[in-house]
């Protein structure tokens, strides 16, 4: 980053985080973190309490018994995913009031969205135990582009279609600005204290690796990387859904091969719906989930049952929604 656009981000006002995201970035930092802790610090937010008891609730985490109060959402979760969780929705609500300038704000939140339930998905799939801070990973990823849609203005005018390439949109920024969304996203997660595994993740995200160590860090920088590839297929348009190379991606950095790739897409467009409602979000706009599942098959030629029998939950996904 150069140090005029350095000093570009000294003065503008790009929101810190809320003062109940601070208590939770904290919380996560303390050795003797409890129950009581965290219930406290998510009840001063009636609306996060909310958030937190829908989620226990939801398909993500399928559970007999269903959470009546935040404590029982508490053990279901766990304090850190809690946390992690909690962290998300006020970051989200807190970034989503800024006034966009270049930045297709509806399109931006479709993506990155669904590129935190990917990264969490593929996270499961390769059995990390990190589930909740790769979706924020997922979901911060491309935080960069909002700092620098406040600092200049200008930068994202009349580049609509270019905000659906993020290779090309990459470069574009780095020709103006020296540095691209991703270096400028961890940096400023680095200046929010997060942890340096989410800063770290969102600064190499537009580097995939390819698969050299089965090193957790490793695999958790990739799942990052590659969710906003995934994610590109359910947000953009049928010219610019490249499944075959997505999925020769996701052989190539995470050792998927194409029937659990297709199982893959098959879980996320599932999660789709009750997610988009957790955040108040619609992110099935403009899509055709249905044609999206005929897609994947034909291209990626699945002719695995079990594969195939798993993607049917995106169709059922779309009939319910």
């Amino acid at each position: 980053m150069t140090p005029e656009l350095e000093r570009q981000f000294c003065t503008i006002k790009f929101p810190t985080p809320p003062g109940v995201a601070v208590h939770i970035i904290e919380l996560a930092q303390d050795p003797d973190i409890d129950i009581g802790k965290v219930a406290k610090a998510v009840s001063m937010d009636p609306a996060l309490t909310i958030k937190i008891l829908r989620i226990a609730n939801s398909p993500l985490y399928v559970q007999r018994r269903r959470s009546e109060n935040l404590r029982q959402a508490l053990v279901v979760l766990g304090l850190n995913a809690t946390l992690t969780l909690a962290l998300s929705f006020t970051l989200v609500r807190s970034l989503r009031g800024q006034k966009a300038h270049g930045v297709d704000y509806p399109y931006y939140w479709r993506r990155v969205l669904i590129a935190a339930i990917s990264a969490r998905a593929l996270g499961e799939t390769l059995r990390q135990p990190q589930g909740e801070e790769l979706f924020l990973a997922g979901l911060l990823q491309d935080v960069g582009m909002l700092a620098l849609d406040q600092t200049m203005p200008e930068l994202y005018r009349d580049t609509a279609q270019l905000q659906r390439d993020h290779r090309a949109l990459a470069e574009f920024e780095r020709k103006r600005v020296r540095a691209d969304h991703a270096a400028i996203g961890g940096s400023l997660m680095n200046s929010w204290h997060l942890p340096e595994r989410l800063h770290r993740a969102i600064s190499t995200s537009h580097t995939l690796e390819q698969y050299r160590s089965a090193l957790p860090e490793e695999i958790f920088n990739r799942c990052v990387a590659l969710s906003g590839l995934v994610a590109d297929l359910f947000v953009n348009e049928t010219p610019q859904r490249d499944f075959a190379q997505t999925a020769q991606a996701a052989e190539r950095s995470l050792g998927l091969d194409k029937p659990i790739f297709g199982q893959l897409l098959g879980t996320i467009g599932g999660l789709i719906p009750d997610t988009g409602a957790l955040f108040e979000t619609d992110l099935q706009a403009g899509t055709d989930p249905e044609q999206i599942l005929e897609q994947a098959r034909d291209i990626l030629m699945l002719r695995n049952l079990q594969a195939l029998r798993d993607m049917n939950v995106l169709k059922t996904a779309a009939r319910n929604s």
